[in-house]
């Protein structure tokens, strides 16, 4: 299996971060890519360290978030399974029941999409590892309802497949998300206005720990 380092190295520095919380969450950090992770892709390297991080509007179980100038996303997380799927595509169909009460989530037909699906794993030495794999769009293209859905053209993020270190404890720390471009990104934000008053927004504090260091709370678990 193998072991990416700027993978090790982004997920060592959440874990140390004072801005995580002991509360279980679902946490995505969007960064920027290194040189080998662009050439690896067989793509040619650009200055993708101008792209802004934040700006990204994310969805899960009912919640709503927007990755941070650090390029943070943190959700609470609401399922035990160790499989997560994260959708991205810059917008979708509701399914209304009545008035504000929608059933599920679907992908719009003619609007480009990716599914990634996330397994966590356990190899012959007992270390944890993700399992990323790209899923197949679904006939009826509704969208798992645990998804994570990033609301973004799936060409502005780039994700690596294959196994990945993964951390142990309540924190499900998905590996990194490489921001590659911005197209379109004013428009999903702008049909992200029309339906975020359908999702509870991720309200944080801040608690102070010492003279040097403050914890991020999320409010809403």
């Amino acid at each position: 299996m193998k072991w990416s380092k700027h993978t090790l190295t982004i997920i060592l520095v959440l874990l140390t971060n004072t801005q995580l919380c002991a509360d279980s969450r679902i946490i995505i950090y969007l960064t920027h890519p290194q040189r080998e992770v662009i050439t690896g892709a067989g793509q040619t390297l650009k200055n993708y360290k101008d792209l802004p991080l934040s700006g990204f509007a994310c969805i899960y179980a009912g919640y709503m978030d927007m990755s941070d100038t650090d390029g943070l996303v943190s959700f609470p997380l609401r399922h035990t399974s160790p499989k997560i799927y994260v959708a991205i595509t810059p917008r979708i169909e509701l399914a209304n029941v009545k008035e504000n009460t929608y059933s599920h989530r679907k992908l719009v037909p003619g609007q480009p999409a990716i599914i990634y699906k996330f397994e966590r794993k356990t190899d012959t030495k007992n270390n944890l590892y993700w399992e990323v794999t790209t899923e197949k769009i679904p006939a009826d293209l509704t969208i798992n309802p645990l998804a994570i859905v990033i609301i973004t053209n799936p060409h502005n993020i780039y994700l690596p497949t294959g196994s990945f270190i993964c951390t142990d404890g309540g924190q499900m720390v998905l590996p990194p998300f490489y921001v590659v471009g911005r197209n379109d990104n004013k428009d999903a934000l702008s049909y992200i206005l029309g339906i975020k008053r359908l999702f509870e927004p991720i309200s944080k504090e801040e608690k102070k720990i010492n003279d040097n260091a403050t914890q991020q709370l999320i409010k809403t678990i």
